[in-house]
């Protein structure tokens, strides 16, 4: 009992508090109307409009200006463009409308209204069509289009016009147009022609490949281009008139796409500074990947699994890059020491090299243009791969590592041992192993180490990496499953095919209670219309139909009435039912 009254003064009390909580919580509500001039978590300076009309009731507005502010719509089920957006005709504020993720599949025509930024990517969007976005021509400066099923067919002609600046020219303003995600493969002829002042284009993830003569020639007329994205478009070359209309252009993205080396046609874009080249299906690097790409700054060459070596020259044509990242190529496993000229006069500009994630053992000291140019990059990058920890390696160990360590401390607590093989180094981070071991104590052998071939001169035995599984091997195992399999599936075929013969030759007996004794067996129906259903001498009747359509039905009880013993009748049925499927004697016969 004092264990029950304890319990039940402990529930009373946190009902108390509870209940005090909830009417703490109606009183402060109460006190305080809403603030719609409070400051909005994670928006600089955005402020909720006071508005009461039907566009806030809708959809979310926030103040980002003083004379410009947002109008959030996105995710309503919207199925075709709101009758309230008539409303923000007489709105000299300039605004951005969000109307992604609906189910808007057609623009017949957009309210004349003064809207710098139009979302309508995520609609299932089909047809635009012509002269549909004539209202907001002027005014849009960022037009998304993506993620909807945007082909050939929906985008109508003149679907992009604009008002007339003079008596021979339409103009559609539009500097940030994105296409990605759709289903264009060519566009109508003119499509791009009112973009006079387009900078960047997202044409990704299209079924590009190969480009039409419409899609180059529209492409290469908009020379006011800066940014092109044609990332995971399945392209395998450019083509060479493509590039040479482009004449601004700074930042190209071939990303996701089937390369086999870097497309030569690349320097006919001499003002290019960023190219993307991740995953794509490029074996190697040499003195002509390059070539004529003398302003390029930023270059990215991850995620190709069929890159293995960088070779001697390569970044010699690229005398300003700053920013290097080669990484999470798995089978990247030799950089010469001179994919740097090292005879140049001209200082280094990199300041940030990422080599994390490859399969990088060695890394010579001289790959620079000198070996003070270590200490003059900013950013380095080596985690994730497996670094031998020997004393052909003990540059990295003494110098690099603390080098990465002392200006990004988190770049270096990833830099493993990967060998040598067996050693206790093995899994250790370099930068510890700096602090605790001293030169002389670390693994060496007396071959003579050359970096400059792809096996450094060192036996196959001493490399640490566990071998790769041979290329030739595969077929071989697939050919081996498949065969294996076949005959598995034969066998279990077999077995279940001589149950099944079993089960149909066994005939069960059964026994009718009601007479002194029973005979059965398989009797065969006569087929005549009177007999249909009964069997000669039988009791059972109610036979399925489907017994009835073929004339033949299984085990049936046989009643002795009728029958003497010794008669023809009942000695006929003895010869039917003791072996129904052997041959007649010659008294049946």
């Amino acid at each position: 009992e004092p264990t029950v009254s304890r319990c039940t003064v402990e529930l009373r009390m946190k009902f108390l508090g509870i209940l005090y909580l909830y009417l703490r919580t109606i009183v402060d509500v109460s006190a305080q109307d809403y603030d719609f001039n409070a400051q909005i978590v994670g928006r600089n300076d955005s402020t909720l409009l006071d508005y009461d009309d039907l566009i806030c009731l809708s959809c979310q507005c926030y103040k980002e200006t003083s004379s410009s502010f947002f109008i959030d719509c996105n995710n309503l089920n919207l199925e075709s463009l709101p009758d309230w957006l008539d409303e923000l005709e007489n709105v000299t504020d300039t605004m951005f409308l969000d109307l992604s993720f609906n189910a808007i599949s057609e623009i017949s025509s957009f309210p004349s209204i003064d809207v710098w930024n139009l979302d309508l990517s995520y609609n299932g969007l089909r047809t635009i069509k012509s002269e549909a976005l004539l209202g907001v021509s002027q005014s849009v400066l960022q037009l998304d289009l993506s993620a909807n099923k945007l082909d050939v067919t929906g985008l109508e002609e003149d679907c992009f016009k604009g008002v007339s600046d003079d008596e021979n020219s339409t103009a559609f303003n539009v500097i940030d147009l994105s296409l990605a995600r759709n289903r264009l493969h060519t566009v109508r002829p003119g499509l791009f022609k009112y973009f006079g002042k387009l900078v960047d284009l997202d044409l990704s993830e299209n079924p590009l490949d190969p480009l039409t003569e419409e899609m180059i020639i529209e492409l290469s007329s908009l020379s006011t281009l800066e940014s092109v994205i044609l990332r995971s478009t399945s392209l395998r070359f450019l083509p060479e008139s493509l590039l040479a209309g482009l004449v601004n252009l700074k930042y190209l993205d071939l990303s996701g796409n089937r390369f086999t080396q870097v497309d030569p046609n690349l320097r006919l874009a001499p003002t290019l500074e960023s190219l993307i080249l991740d995953d794509n299906l490029i074996s190697l690097l040499n003195q002509d990947s390059f070539q004529g790409l003398d302003n390029l700054r930023n270059l990215s060459l991850s995620n190709m699994h069929s890159l293995r070596s960088v070779e001697e020259l390569t970044f010699k044509p690229v005398p300003n890059l700053q920013l290097l990242r080669i990484s999470n190529n798995k089978q990247l496993a030799w950089i010469s020491p001179d994919a740097w000229p090292t005879d140049s006069d001209q200082p280094l500009a990199l300041k940030e090299l990422d080599l994390s994630k490859n399969d990088l053992r060695y890394l010579p000291s001289m790959l620079l243009h000198d070996f003070q140019d270590w200490n003059s990059i900013d950013v380095i990058d080596i985690q994730d791969n497996p670094w031998e920890c020997d004393c052909h390696n003990e540059w990295i160990i003494s110098t690099l590592a603390p080098i990465i360590h002392d200006s990004h401390p988190e770049l270096a607590q990833n830099i493993l041992c990967g060998g040598p093989r067996g050693s206790a180094l093995v899994k250790e981070e370099i930068i510890v192993i700096q602090q605790l071991t001293s030169v002389d104590q670390l693994p060496c052998d007396d071959k003579q180490f050359n970096p400059w071939l792809r096996n450094f001169n060192l036996p196959s035995q001493q490399m640490s990496s566990p071998p790769r599984p041979s290329k030739k091997s595969l077929p071989l195992a697939l050919t081996l499953t498949c065969v294996f399999s076949i005959i598995a599936t034969s066998m279990m075929v077999g077995v279940l095919y001589l149950q099944k013969s079993r089960r149909a030759g066994r005939r069960v007996l059964r026994r009718n209670p009601g007479a002194a004794s029973a005979r059965m067996g398989y009797v065969p129906t006569s087929n005549s219309g009177a007999e249909t259903g009964r069997a000669a001498g039988g009791r059972y009747t109610d036979l399925p139909d489907r017994q009835q359509q073929t004339g033949v039905h299984n085990q049936h009880y046989l009643d002795d009435e009728g029958l003497e013993a010794g008669s023809p009748n009942e000695n006929q049925l003895r010869r039917q039912t003791s072996h129904p499927f052997g041959r007649p004697t010659s008294e049946e016969s």
